[in-house]
């Protein structure tokens, strides 16, 4: 879940996303064949988009979702142990974790910044190089357009300007932040390029991040015309990419040129990687118990009928004139009053539905009900992640001036549950453009290689079947085995959904397909009530709303 802002662009140039990890470091010890394992520390925000609360349980069970997520969505790494993990006192999920590796050119750590960047191994003359690279380095670049010296010098000024502007959004970034990699390696280091040799370590080269030192690097660029003609003629694209290469690298790390270290032959393996990554892998179950990790995805009991309780408002509009011909639409809506309330179902249930308000009388008695049933609908209520909490809005039409508050809104929601799952066999299918399954009408719309992640490929599948009804979909081999896909989301129109998986590198010619299906739907219709508000939402004359 993620907006990225153009402003942000040049952050993954530099390695920084926001928001992200404050400070991070990775302490890896390399094999001569790739394999490895790092020591992964990270300091994460407590990202809580479900709605929920903010107290103490609510933060370790939150604690506890994004280590898990950490554990869950790391690539490349086949088992964790020493994984242990608190909230900081600045509120930050402080993680430390063992993370094993059987190749570093795949590994990217969940959470970490540095999402544009990754470690690189490979064989090179007598020995082995180690390389900081960006992701996209295996895509085939452009050559540069041929540029005039006034075009390169009119790039070079809107570069340098637009650089300008982001100047003071790097320093609310970068105060606090720092990114570390250390990589301990099988062989001594030679011919090394802006890694840091470590002193006390002769085998080892590090690379740092450091905020403020790289935000002293960065204010010294907009008075470095020399910089912006070099980038100008490169013909970077400055809004995607931001100032880059070696030029760059030269301000922040010293070095005109890579990040990279060659190691000499003999290189040696440092640890058996076979036997610790096993042995890794036979405690990770107790591991995860002893964390308690299994419990961010704990539901209460279903529910089966019942009020909402805890209602309360969380959010007021109030629109006291549009004209859609001037362009006049406060908050791109239409005069009117709303209010957005939460509250708590009397059960876990699988989605909620659409609703209506049925009554909305104002303090002095005037009915507010919308004429139009259509605007008396509740649209798009949000059901939180715990599966209880629900969020949603009602609409009114605007209050009389002398109004000071709310008697009454009341109506009702539509939630569904779902007495259990099973799973429905689609089937051996080619996964290829309309190759069909043997049930659910279930059609392969489309597989082909990824635009959002490099390296990847992604598939559509097609069933007739709404999303609600879907809990999750399996793609086996031949032998049974799990083939990764992980879903990137899902669209649903009537009794059709369509979901989308991505998988790392290209998808096998064919899979056995289970879908995963919740069974025995049932849908229930709870009532809502709120009453003796002021226009705020606040409780009026001392009642409790």
């Amino acid at each position: 879940m993620k907006k990225v802002m153009r402003a942000l662009a040049m952050c993954a140039a530099l390695a920084i996303m926001l928001p992200g990890c404050l400070k991070e470091k990775r302490e890896a010890t390399l094999n001569a064949d790739g394999s490895g394992r790092v020591v992964y520390e990270a300091h994460l925000p407590l990202m809580d988009m479900s709605g929920g609360g903010t107290g103490k349980e609510d933060t370790a069970r939150q604690a506890r979702k994004e280590a898990a997520k950490i554990l869950e969505n790391s690539d490349g790494v086949d088992a964790w142990k020493d994984v242990s993990f608190e909230v900081d006192k600045d509120g930050l999920l402080a993680f430390k974790g063992t993370a094993y590796f059987r190749d570093l050119n795949k590994l990217s750590l969940h959470g970490s910044t540095n999402t544009n960047m990754r470690l690189a191994w490979r064989a090179e003359g007598d020995g082995a190089q180690l390389e900081l690279v960006t992701r996209d380095d295996k895509k085939p670049h452009a050559e540069p357009a041929k540029l005039s010296d006034a075009e390169i010098a009119q790039r070079a000024t809107d570069a340098k300007n637009k650089f300008k502007q982001q100047l003071p959004m790097f320093a609310a970034m970068l105060a606090e932040y720092r990114s570390e990699w250390s990589v301990a390696l099988p062989g001594a280091p030679e011919k090394t390029v802006n890694f840091e040799k470590v002193a006390s370590a002769p085998n080892t080269v590090r690379i740092v991040y450091d905020g403020p030192k790289m935000l002293e690097a960065l204010n010294k660029l907009p008075g470095d015309e020399a910089f912006w003609k070099e980038q100008a003629a490169s013909g970077a694209d400055f809004a995607k990419d931001g100032p880059q290469g070696n030029a760059l690298n030269e301000k922040l790390f010293g070095t005109r040129g890579p990040i990279q270290t060659f190691v000499r032959a003999p290189l040696k393996n440092q640890f058996d990687y076979a036997a610790e990554m096993a042995a890794a892998k036979a405690g990770f179950a107790a591991m995860k118990a002893r964390l308690k990790l299994d419990e961010t995805s704990a539901l209460p009991p279903p529910a089966a009928g019942g009020a909402i309780m805890h209602l309360r408002v969380v959010g007021v509009l109030l629109a006291t004139e549009t004209d859609n011909d001037k362009g006049i639409r406060p908050f791109q809506h239409e005069k009117g009053y709303g209010v957005s309330l939460a509250g708590e179902l009397p059960g876990s249930v699988l989605s909620v539905k659409e609703g209506e308000l049925k009554t909305a009388v104002a303090d002095n008695g005037d009915n507010l009900l919308h004429a139009k049933e259509w605007d008396r609908r509740i649209h798009f209520p949000h059901l939180a992640e715990d599966h209880v909490t629900v969020c949603f809005d009602v609409a009114t039409e605007l209050p009389d001036p002398a109004v000071k508050g709310i008697r009454e809104l009341s109506g009702t929601l539509t939630y569904v549950v779902a007495a259990g799952t099973k799973d429905v066999d689609l089937g051996t299918v080619p996964l290829k453009a309309d190759a069909k399954g043997k049930e659910l009408d279930s059609t392969i719309k489309s597989v082909g290689k990824s635009d959002w992640q490099e390296g990847s490929s992604e598939l559509v599948l097609t069933l007739n079947a709404t999303s609600d009804a879907i809990k999750g979909v399996r793609f086996l081999d031949a032998q049974g085995g799990e083939i990764e896909a992980k879903p990137q989301g899902t669209m649903s129109m009537n009794q059709t959904c369509e979901l989308t998986f991505i998988h790392k590198g290209e998808f096998p010619a064919q899979a056995h397909i289970l879908a995963q299906m919740y069974d025995n739907l049932r849908e229930y219709v709870t009532p809502f009530k709120i009453e003796n508000m002021d226009l705020l939402g606040r409780p009026a004359g001392g009642a409790k709303p």
